[in-house]
């Protein structure tokens, strides 16, 4: 089990696989930039999923979530 975080509107659910950012920072840089570009920016909800790892994404990685709680940048 490991510490991802997540950008997405409603929780995660308990055994989805979702894409994951590796690193807190990671996850702010992101929000940073989609801040300019999302039109739906301000319902957005960041998450810290407890999870396993499944595989790796482009540079983050797919995890199976255990727990997701929700938290602020």
């Amino acid at each position: 089990m490991a510490v991802y975080y997540r950008f997405q509107h409603e929780q995660p659910r308990l055994g989805e696989e979702v894409h994951c950012f590796t690193t807190l920072d990671a996850l702010r840089g992101f929000a940073r930039m989609m801040k300019g570009h999302d039109p739906e920016f301000d319902r957005m909800r960041f998450w810290e999923i407890n999870g396993t790892f499944v595989r790796h994404d482009e540079g983050d990685v797919v995890a199976r979530v255990i727990t997701a709680k929700e938290i602020r940048l």
